[in-house]
């Protein structure tokens, strides 16, 4: 007297003249419950990824990018189907791309996370610090490798610093001017 969720195939054949019917009719209750439980995870994880603070990336073991967020797409200045493949390259600041695109494929082909500050120049021309870190992770039972990572925005850090290393030459000048002083006064 219990439902259950069912898949059922029915087919026919004629023998002299006679039509004879078989029917089978399987229980995919279990494979249902996987389905929907996989179903939410990945609304989970898409959850996640969209609404997380730091862009979220995802390549292949070649280190050509599967995936990119939001986050990281507005960070780069592109469109997310801009950052796929090696696309991604694209939007590292001229005077970072050559750095840490070798240190990218140092870290490939050791099968090593990395980690480092560098800029991602805007169409618009804005220059936007980060911190990009990557891992190795397998991607499949078969054993292929790709990496995920994360890049954070540090542009109010790196500037708050340059001010910080401002104020402190403005103010070790200072100190010098007035020792020079008083040592001129005091001769």
């Amino acid at each position: 007297g219990d439902f259950f969720a069912a898949e059922a195939s029915i087919s026919h054949v004629d023998v002299n003249g006679l039509r004879y019917y078989a029917a089978i009719v399987r229980d995919v209750s279990e494979r249902q419950k996987y389905e929907e439980a996989l179903a939410a995870s990945e609304a989970r994880f898409r959850t996640l990824a969209e609404n997380a603070p730091v862009g979220i990336f995802h390549t292949d073991g070649a280190g050509d990018c599967l995936y990119v967020n939001s986050r990281w797409a507005d960070m780069a200045g592109m469109r997310l189907n801009e950052a796929m493949g090696e696309g991604w390259t694209r939007a590292l600041h001229p005077d970072d791309r050559g750095r840490v695109y070798e240190a990218w494929r140092a870290a490939i082909g050791a099968g090593a996370p990395f980690q480092g500050e560098f800029r991602f120049l805007r169409p618009d021309g804005r220059e936007t610090w980060v911190l990009g870190h990557f891992v190795p992770v397998q991607l499949n039972s078969y054993g292929d490798r790709g990496y995920i990572g994360t890049t954070t925005d540090i542009t109010e850090r790196k500037l708050q610093s340059a001010v910080l290393e401002q104020a402190k030459q403005e103010a070790e000048s200072a100190a010098r001017a007035k020792s020079l002083f008083l040592a001129n006064m005091s001769h």
